[in-house]
């Protein structure tokens, strides 16, 4: 069986999204109008102060450097996108995956590109790995059926 591992880059933005959609289910996100968030941090007292394009954290500094947001952007500005990609990842089905991205479409248009392509990246990777287990499961139920009892032997030739 092939292990299939993901780079440290690319686990951080996992987590750093999957961090946001549970800030956003504790009810850690409060809009404050004109475009600006206070999302209440796990590690400290006070919070943060987010916009479209900063946050006052410190992983904020880091995640500038690679042009990528931070947990709190994530949570405030792209909170559409990081709750459609927690659903997205949790789907068993190509039906519920449907299901799932359907629900968001109305919401989906008032974000930001950058948020929208990482959603559609992960709805193609989540709908590509369900289609593939799908296709593993009706080749093995094929190998499985029983196959037809013989009535014997003419000659050489089963029957």
């Amino acid at each position: 069986m092939k292990t299939i591992t993901t780079s440290k880059r690319t686990q951080e933005k996992i987590d750093r999204i999957e961090r946001a959609a549970r800030l956003i289910e504790q009810g850690r996100v409060t809009a404050m109008g004109e475009s600006r968030w206070h999302v209440q941090s796990d590690a400290q007292a006070t919070g943060y102060l987010v916009t479209q394009t900063e946050c006052t954290c410190f992983d904020f500094t880091e995640t500038l450097k690679r042009q990528e947001p931070c947990k709190h952007i994530w949570a405030a500005v792209g909170a559409t996108a990081a709750l459609l990609i927690h659903d997205l990842r949790r789907a068993s089905t190509l039906a519920e995956l449907e299901r799932v991205s359907k629900g968001y479409t109305v919401e989906m248009r008032a974000l930001p590109a950058a948020f929208v392509r990482v959603a559609r990246a992960e709805y193609a990777k989540k709908h590509d790995s369900l289609r593939a287990e799908s296709r593993r499961d009706e080749a093995n139920a094929i190998m499985l059926k029983p196959q037809p009892k013989s009535n014997g032997r003419v000659g050489a030739i089963e029957i």
